[in-house]
């Protein structure tokens, strides 16, 4: 019993000897604080073809900062094609091709033409007075420029205000939203017709219109003017009510109205053809459907009249006359940027109608 009390004092003499010891280390290997005295910049991360390096500096005690440098830059990437510069008439090109540093596959971009430079500047025309547009000689590359004139120009709607008998030329008249002035000019493609239509043919030598009901100006006319909208409400329908063949129809400028009588003659209630006899815009009475020549010139200048759609099919009064087609009328197609004049549906198909009339 006595020897058990004996090692129990020894034992806790150890341990206190051994706890002691501890503390006494953990003292000896604690630091008082301190504010970090950081050394010298060095490069820890090299710079690439697109980021520039990353520097690091390193305390005594072994904390550390790292920032951005400043003068050990992104190198860019190597070994491309070298960039084109742009000159004042020709653009340019950057530097693309594959990097040999990084193996980037670099797309070229293009560089504008600069234009040229030191020109005597713009002027707009004004009502009365032409304009010209810059002029000189060019201060980089030593081209000389010459300006071209910009016409003067009333700006404003001008309406058909004097026209009969095939009278030409016509004239139209307006108030310039510019300079208020009314003006009395020749009447000109893009004007306001006298049925309230938009005139987008002119020739100076006047075109028959048809022997037995011509236009209520005169069977020989020098203007043609379309509806501003397709008919119908813009809904398609058919030629005719069948494909019966219909003789006599052709394709010239004026035809279109001796077409229309004939396709009616033959078929009183053919679809095309009446939506444009019943129009009476303007209160004019003498509307027809286009023919083929007389459509072809319409659509060509669609931006100017309005209202067409691209990837459609518009009819005209012309019959395909070539033996084996006479089923079939001529149409106009209409894509983003082109007219294709040469096509042909069978009568009962069915397409838009824009009626036109001539003075």
């Amino acid at each position: 019993m006595k020897n058990t009390k004996k090692w129990k004092t020894i034992l806790g003499m150890v341990g206190f000897i051994a706890i002691t010891a501890m503390i006494g280390f953990s003292m000896a290997a604690c630091e008082e604080p301190h504010a970090c005295s950081f050394g010298d910049w060095e490069i820890d991360i090299p710079a690439t073809c697109i980021e520039a390096a990353v520097e690091k500096s390193v305390c005594s005690c072994g904390n550390s900062q790292t920032r951005t440098s400043t003068t050990s830059l992104a190198t860019g990437h190597q070994g491309l094609n070298a960039l084109v510069p742009a000159t004042c008439t020709t653009p340019g090109t950057t530097a693309n091709g594959t990097c040999s540093a990084c193996d980037t596959v670099v797309t070229s971009t293009t560089i504008p033409a600069t234009g040229h430079q030191g020109l005597t500047p713009r002027v707009e025309a004004t009502c009365t007075v032409d304009g010209l547009t810059a002029n000189g000689t060019c201060t980089t590359c030593e081209t000389v420029v010459t300006g071209t004139v910009l016409p003067a120009a009333h700006q404003g709607t001008w309406t058909v205000t004097n026209s009969y008998n095939g009278m030409y030329p016509a004239e139209s008249s307006g108030t310039c939203t510019v300079c208020t002035q009314t003006i009395t000019r020749n009447t000109e493609i893009g004007d306001v017709g006298p049925g309230g239509g938009v005139v987008f043919y002119i020739n100076e030598t006047s075109f028959w219109v048809g022997a037995v009901s011509g236009s209520d100006t005169g069977r020989f006319c020098n203007y043609l003017e379309s509806a501003m909208n397709n008919l119908n409400n813009n809904v398609r329908v058919a030629w005719a009510n069948n494909n019966a063949d219909i003789p006599g129809t052709t394709s010239a400028i004026g035809a279109g109205k001796e077409n229309t009588r004939l396709i009616l003659e033959a078929d009183p209630t053919a679809p095309a053809a009446l939506l444009c006899k019943e129009y009476d815009g303007g209160g004019k009475n003498d509307w027809y459907l286009p023919s083929q020549n007389e459509l072809i010139q319409l659509t060509t200048r669609r931006s100017i009249v309005g209202g067409f759609a691209s990837f459609t099919n518009i009819w005209s009064s012309s019959q395909m006359n070539t033996v084996g087609f006479t089923d079939s009328a001529s149409v106009v197609q209409l894509t983003t940027n082109s007219i294709n004049s040469g096509s042909s549906f069978t009568k009962d198909s069915i397409a838009y109608v824009r009626a036109i009339r001539a003075f």
